[in-house]
């Protein structure tokens, strides 16, 4: 391996290790979208491919060679950028640019179709910025619900549909993220990847084979989705979960594995050579295009590196002593980060069991509205939307629901808006209310929603501490970030700001309490003045069960709690924002008998599950 090799592996060994704080947060981050858990996969693939390519004393091309310091230079940058501003998806998009760096200088004799395939399978694991990762589901969801409601159609199914929901007659079909189609969307494009690399096809096919997998992926999805219902419709046979379900969806992406194949075939005949005695084919302007053999490369050692080529190396070598150098804080907060993710609340099944059920809210608010639904869901223990949550559906007099939700647990305030906008809610309003005097001081968000099918929303949601009593955030908790400024707001927090708010105090366990209208239309301010008055009825009943439930719990947990108050007292706030005394948190404790979950370790102010 020549000297140029080595050095190119030692910049990007330097750069990686630099990155790795926040490479290990973004591996996180991906594991919990189903759609990229084989990122893995892709990542060690990669590399395998990579390694083979090495080998010869052949010297990249002088166009190679530019390349390689543009990408070089561009993930430095990036890669400072990522340490700066804490972003592991940053940091995931500098390392392919290191990857990209090693692969043009590295992969001397390689065709340029194997080099974008390699750099391709870390590509796809890179989520879209600014949202469109989640856009792109929705849409995805859309179109499954659009082509399923066709079918019914088809068949004569009788349905009603709303968003993503298929109502039948006596089955509710919800599509959710897992039956859009963009796990095997995601997933075939790394097999295609793979097997191109394999096969050493040309840029053409790859790329032309590439742009078939939505098609397929779509076609199998489809065929998923219609064997669901016509097993339903008419055999009564469930295969919306279980192992039938599990073996259904095997079953259709092997089928569209099988389209992209016989797809990738095709291309590789076209671009078979020419018969020398049937060159009338090399008329048809298609064929001509796609038979085009690929240029060779030059055989040789080729012109070694020049001077300037030297030095813009070595410059780049400093950018990543600096990255290697910024891995000392970020990799501190990352041990923070991870260490809350360890600690995060748990509630056991023991514990759940004392929380509200059905009876926690009253069966008639004074609003006119009837109780018609309640529901208990439990998720993974790090969802952002809280790992449990308990759901009465209230129907108001003119046919609007009203949601009234318990969610838990979360620490400090919870960012509720990021829930709504990862599920293609678009934030219009979002304001902080002052409580009445008689409110006993207890603030309340209301949040104005839209989407682009038209529909409308508001939501109005509240916070109760370990204590069950009201939570009261710092004015920086509840700062929103609209769309529009998304990247001005994201800009702000930056690595030194971040180091700052670890010392601070911890923050409380707590219980989120939000009422939910959606409608086709804009909501009317009537509508909107009886969803308050039936907000501000629930919320008192909601506090109400909190309370009841800390007093059921096991007295043992008093004794636990007790120490934790002691060391921090000064993550309770009162209404004027000042600390309470521990003798007065202990006073408040004696009336009630447990706490419900142990303190949660320091959290920078930013979720780290979000991406910029």
């Amino acid at each position: 391996m020549q000297t140029l090799n080595h050095r190119a592996w030692i910049l990007a060994v330097l750069a990686l290790l630099g990155l790795s704080p926040l490479l290990v947060l973004e591996g996180r981050n991906l594991w919990q979208q189903e759609h990229l858990q084989f990122y893995p996969l892709a990542w060690t693939a990669a590399v395998y491919f990579l390694w083979t390519q090495i080998g010869g004393s052949q010297q990249p091309t002088r166009l190679r060679r530019v390349v390689a310091l543009a990408t070089a230079s561009a993930g430095a940058v990036v890669g400072l950028a990522a340490a700066w501003y804490f972003s592991p998806w940053l940091a995931h998009l500098s390392a392919i640019l290191w990857f990209a760096f090693l692969v043009f200088l590295q992969c001397a004799r390689a065709p340029m179709g194997s080099i974008l395939a390699m750099i391709g399978l870390l590509a796809i694991t890179l989520p879209l910025p600014f949202n469109l990762d989640n856009e792109l589901i929705l849409w995805l969801q859309q179109l499954s619900t659009w082509a399923t409601a066709a079918l019914m159609d088809g068949l004569g199914v009788p349905y009603s549909r709303q968003g993503t929901i298929l109502q039948l007659q006596d089955k509710r079909l919800f599509v959710e993220e897992a039956c859009s189609g963009v796990t095997s969307m995601y997933s075939l494009a790394a097999i295609a990847l793979g097997v191109s690399l394999l096969q050493q096809s040309s840029g053409k096919v790859t790329l032309l084979s590439l742009l078939t997998i939505p098609l397929w992926s779509g076609l199998g999805n489809f065929l998923r989705l219609a064997t669901i219902v016509v097993a339903w419709h008419y055999f009564q046979v469930d295969l919306t979960h279980g192992i039938w379900h599990t073996v259904l969806g095997a079953a259709t992406f092997a089928i569209a594995a099988l389209g992209w194949m016989l797809s990738a075939l095709l291309m590789q005949i076209f671009e078979a050579p020419i018969p020398v005695d049937r060159n009338d084919l090399q008329e048809n302007q298609w064929i001509a295009w796609f038979n085009r053999k690929p240029r060779t490369l030059p055989e040789g050692r080729g012109d070694p590196p020049g001077a300037v080529f030297q030095i813009a190396l070595g410059s780049i070598g400093l950018l990543a002593v600096g990255l290697m150098a910024a891995a000392i804080p970020t990799g501190w907060l990352t041990f923070q980060t991870l260490l809350n993710d360890l600690r995060a609340p748990r509630i056991t099944e023991q514990d759940e069991k004392f929380f509200p059920g059905e009876d926690g809210m009253p069966q008639q608010l004074k609003v006119e509205a009837r109780r018609v639904r309640f529901q208990e869901e439990k998720r993974e223990r790090t969802s952002i939307f809280g790992s449990y949550s308990r759901t009465w559906t209230y129907r108001m007099a003119g046919g609007h629901l009203l949601t009234a939700s318990l969610d838990f647990p979360f620490t400090g305030w919870h960012r509720l808006y990021v829930c709504y906008e990862n599920t293609g809610w678009e934030v219009t309003g979002y304001d902080l209310m002052e409580a009445d005097p008689g409110d006993q001081g207890w603030p309340w968000v209301e949040m104005k929603l839209k989407n682009k099918y038209g529909q409308h929303g508001r939501v109005l949601f509240c916070f109760l501490d370990e204590l069950g009593q009201h939570y009261i955030p710092q004015p920086d908790e509840v700062r929103h970030r609209l769309r529009d400024n998304s990247i001005q707001e994201r800009a702000r927090q930056t690595l030194p700001g971040l180091l700052k708010e670890v010392a601070k105090a911890r923050l409380p366990n707590t219980y989120q309490f939000q009422v939910v209208l959606f409608a086709d239309q804009p909501l009317s301010d009537e509508t909107v003045q009886r969803m308050h008055q039936g907000f501000l009825e629930t919320r008192d009943h909601a506090k109400s069960e909190v309370e009841k439930m800390l007093r059921r719990r096991l007295p043992s947990q008093t004794a636990q709690a007790i120490p934790f108050l002691q060391g921090h007292s000064s993550w309770q706030r009162t209404r004027d924002e000042t600390s309470w005394s521990t003798a007065n948190l202990l006073h408040r404790l004696s009336n009630l008998p447990s706490v419900p979950m142990a303190p949660l370790a320091p959290l920078p102010p930013f979720a780290f599950q979000e991406y910029w």
